[in-house]
């Protein structure tokens, strides 16, 4: 059980250097783009951004999970390369149709904008970008079938490298706004496409195969259905506030949702990218399902307590990630957004039941399910609360979703997931977070100092809740043990 625990999170681990370098480039740029862009402007880049990531996912009609699923599939016989030599011609017919049928509609869609030619390059540019990022995104599934996640990362550091290098050239050199942050993500996914055809050249087979095609299709149409709606539930308040409120309102949320988003991409994202390939193959293998159990229990404690301190700290935060003061108050809807993201975390675990049993459409229909619901609550909360009723209506969303999973997995696959422990650890940090808030009513010292302690606190004061099994404590005390040990030597 501790050997399959390591395995994962030293993927886990290897995969988050390619999300950190990836989605994190725009956490690092919030400077920059603060300085750049009046809110108004980084709302209008908000919703290209989150477009490009819809779309570049979506339209991939699910055939980087299906290649992960019919790479290890047990009960079928299946030709590797004639597989992937037929996805990937599957995928660039459609990303090359996606491109053109954008090309065309661009000019006419622009109208709709109250500045045409600058929407017309920006409409553009961004099918630009997402005809590489779909094919990005197949090739990168790929890799993670194959387990290969130090390339995998190595690709996304290189891309990260040149995406920041070319935004750091548009926006500062050349003055550009908007148009420079699209030229530069074109750059990133240009660099990341030649490095993936460089690294999987040998994959490639003189044989296609039609039947296992409909195969991952049938497997991948499930998912992009669930995929539109955890898209929409996921990003779809952007939107909305645009209609209900302003681009101003939009760029301000976006700012605090990319802090409160880093939980998703440190620890959330990297996991689900370890886990999944490797929750297949320990599945129906000895101690499979306390697997299962104990991984829930470790991602939910670790994306809580990073999501404590953003939470805690994120009034701190914000002056000196964001230039302009018409930002600041963004930290407001940090906490919930990181809330949020735990229950993402427990979903991504809970949910592997649908994968295992070949039962896809069950995560689709309940994410579609939350998807209207979360429609339902942006509109009822967004008009009385702004930014905050989004973020309130992504938490209520995320945490209905969870329950719903949870009950459905339970009748494919039985995991005795510690429901009780998750519970104390939710109202701990609930407590914590708000002490956090009666704290910034004192001074800033006084805040940090409060905050921090309450950071300190939080995995011990689980501990007489009975959160911790005996082994996992002896674990604990011996890795402190090693550790204090190796201080001293030094």
């Amino acid at each position: 059980m501790l050997d399959r625990v390591k395995r994962t999170f030293r993927h886990g681990a290897i995969y988050s250097l390619s999300t950190l370098a990836t989605k994190l480039v725009g956490f690092l740029l919030l400077p920059l783009y603060t300085q750049k862009l009046v809110p108004a402007e980084y709302g209008i880049w908000g919703i290209l951004e989150i477009t490009i990531m819809i779309l570049g996912q979506l339209l991939l009609l699910g055939q980087s999970q299906a290649f992960i699923r019919f790479y290890h599939a047990k009960e079928i016989e299946v030709d590797r390369r004639a597989l992937f030599t037929t996805q990937s011609l599957f995928v660039f017919v459609v990303a090359a149709c996606v491109w053109t049928v954008g090309e065309m509609l661009s000019p006419v869609v622009a109208r709709y904008f109250s500045q045409p030619d600058a929407f017309r390059l920006y409409f553009r540019l961004l099918f630009v970008i997402v005809f590489f990022r779909m094919l990005n995104n197949y090739f990168l599934g790929v890799l993670r079938a194959k387990e290969q996640p130090v390339l995998y990362s190595s690709l996304n550091i290189a891309k990260f490298g040149v995406l920041l290098s070319a935004n750091l050239i548009f926006l500062l050199y050349f003055q550009m706004k908007i148009e420079g942050i699209l030229l530069a993500a074109v750059c990133g996914e240009l660099v990341l496409f030649g490095g993936l055809i460089l690294a999987l050249r040998r994959e490639w087979s003189r044989r296609w195969d039609v039947r296992i095609l409909k195969q991952t299709i049938r497997f991948g149409a499930p998912l992009v259905i669930g995929g539109m709606a955890w898209m929409f539930l996921n990003m779809g308040d952007r939107y909305l506030l645009k209609l209900l409120t302003s681009y101003h309102q939009v760029g301000v949320y976006s700012t605090g949702y990319k802090i409160g988003n880093v939980v998703n991409i440190l620890l959330i994202q990297p996991f689900v990218m370890s886990f999944l390939p490797l929750g297949y193959r320990f599945y129906r293998k000895k101690g499979d399902t306390r697997y299962y159990s104990k991984m829930f229990l470790y991602l939910t404690f670790l994306s809580a307590w990073v999501g404590l301190a953003l939470a805690l700290f994120s009034k701190e935060l914000l002056p000196l990630v964001a230039r302009r003061p018409g930002y600041w108050i963004a930290w407001q809807v940090v906490p919930l957004v990181c809330l949020s993201y735990v229950f993402v975390g427990a979903t991504a675990v809970v949910g592997i039941a649908f994968h295992l049993r070949n039962k896809t459409y069950y995560g689709a229909n309940i994410t579609v399910m939350t998807a209207i619901l979360n429609l339902i609550f942006n509109v009822l909360f967004i008009p009385v609360w702004g930014m905050m009723g989004a973020a309130a209506a992504t938490l209520l969303a995320f945490a209905i979703r969870f329950f719903l999973v949870k009950v459905m997995a339970a009748r494919l696959l039985t995991v005795p997931y510690e429901m009780r422990k998750f519970f104390l650890m939710v109202t701990v940090w609930a407590a914590l977070v708000g002490f956090g808030l009666w704290a910034n009513q004192r001074s800033l010292l006084e805040a940090i100092t409060l905050k921090g302690l309450s950071l300190f606190l939080f995995p011990l004061l689980l501990y007489p809740l009975k959160f911790y099994e005996p082994v996992e404590v002896q674990t604990i005390r011996r890795a402190v043990e090693t550790l204090y040990t190796r201080f001293l030597r030094r």
